[in-house]
């Protein structure tokens, strides 16, 4: 294993919504689904204004980016819902 593979490495997303109502609802929503603990990556999401701050954790690379996509996906699918239903 390289020396850079068995480091610790972070992630970290901050997703801007239009006001704090609906980075409320986006936090209610994603927070919901946590992190299997097989995958070795801690996920962290909080709100401070109106935006939506997440944290990934993660001793592999390849199990962060794995969770940071899946996240993405369903922060997407959440956004869309959002512009469709306000």
């Amino acid at each position: 294993m390289s020396d850079i593979a068995s480091k610790t490495s972070y992630l970290t997303l901050i997703i801007p919504f239009p006001d704090e109502r609906l980075a409320a609802i986006a936090y209610r929503t994603l927070s919901v689904d946590k992190e299997p603990t097989r995958g070795g990556v801690n996920k962290t999401l909080s709100v401070d204004g109106n935006e939506l701050k997440v944290v990934f954790v993660a001793a592999d690379v390849k199990n962060l980016r794995t969770a940071a996509n899946k996240f993405l996906d369903y922060a997407k699918l959440t956004v869309e819902t959002i512009q469709m239903f306000g």
